[in-house]
């Protein structure tokens, strides 16, 4: 059993090839030898779908308050 809070762009095997970046498909392959430069074409699909950092807001920040975790009786 694993916890992951992440903030990231992709990666193998965090962002499975048959998930969305809704409403588009994931801009690359975990497989192919050009991975990083299909992710970065797609550039016009995915950079809009990041809250720029504007007037000193933190709407591109991961917040977390606090984490949870019980251990459940057999």
């Amino acid at each position: 059993f694993y916890l992951v809070l992440d903030v990231g762009v992709g990666g193998y095997p965090h962002f499975k090839d048959e998930w969305l970046n809704y409403p588009y498909p994931k801009p690359w392959q975990d497989r192919s030898d050009y991975a990083t430069r299909d992710f970065w074409s797609a550039k016009e699909v995915w950079y809009p779908t990041w809250n720029q950092n504007r007037d000193g807001d933190e709407e591109t920040a991961m917040k977390i308050n606090y984490v949870k975790v019980w251990k459940m009786k057999p």
